[in-house]
């Protein structure tokens, strides 16, 4: 409680939780998860996790937790228990797989051209992000299913990530079996209503900033036309075309 009472002073809006790295435990126990859940709450600020584990994401929603991040190896059982609580789910696939590819690019080439930053993440990451890519191919649409809101996130940047993610990230769920119109809701209204800025941006409404990438094609159709960038607006002003 402590911990999130500094952070609101110093000026969060949002609380984000350390659930679990990349493993099994978790690193939290579920009373000190309730605090700074409640905490948050009773500060009208939102909560978010960063979790992995089947351990963390169930701590996660039986502490009413707002936003669940990543959340690799979410059973469509604890999918639907977070639907049912209002928990919003930000799956990242794009880092999951970008960072397998390149840790994998990485074992390929000849040991004495490897660095020992380059070992260390082979070490470190290879069957991890192996393991959630493949979870996420195996497990994304049955997740879907079950009608959790879904928003699209990024992660952390490295050599390999793209600068721009949101794309590839909206590209990468209809990959795996989401609707194009629901994948672009992932980034626009969806994500909108989870930050609670639904009454500022998110959609085309009167009263809205005008926040508007225009491409060539129909993303309905196939969304990799996201690539395909023809002019960005902010606020109804012609920033890029």
């Amino acid at each position: 409680r402590q911990a999130v009472r500094r952070q609101i002073k110093e000026g969060s809006d949002w609380i984000k939780l350390m659930g679990s790295h990349r493993g099994p435990t978790c690193e939290l126990t579920q009373d000190e998860m309730d605090a700074a859940v409640d905490e948050a709450h009773s500060w009208g600020k939102k909560c978010c996790i960063h979790a992995g584990s089947e351990l963390s994401i169930e701590r996660a929603i039986n502490a009413g937790i707002d936003t669940i991040e990543h959340g690799t190896f979410m059973t469509p059982a604890q999918a639907e228990r977070a639907r049912d609580k209002g928990i919003a789910w930000v799956p990242t696939v794009l880092i999951n797989k970008t960072y397998y590819e390149y840790a994998q690019d990485l074992m390929d080439k000849p040991a004495h051209e490897r660095s020992m930053s380059d070992q260390l993440l082979m070490e470190e990451s290879y069957t991890h992000f192996r393991n959630s890519y493949n979870w996420h191919k195996d497990n994304f649409a049955a997740i879907m299913a079950t009608g959790i809101k879904i928003a699209a996130g990024t992660d952390m940047i490295f050599e390999r990530y793209p600068l721009t993610p949101v794309g590839e990230e909206l590209i990468l769920m209809a990959e795996l079996g989401m609707p194009p119109m629901d994948t672009i809701r992932c980034a626009t209204a969806n994500a909108a209503d989870i930050l609670g800025i639904e009454q500022q941006t998110g959609r085309i409404k009167a009263g809205l900033c005008a926040d508007l990438l225009v491409v060539d094609g129909d993303l309905t159709a196939d969304l990799t036309n996201i690539r395909n960038i023809n002019a960005v607006y902010r606020n109804g002003r012609l920033v890029h075309s």
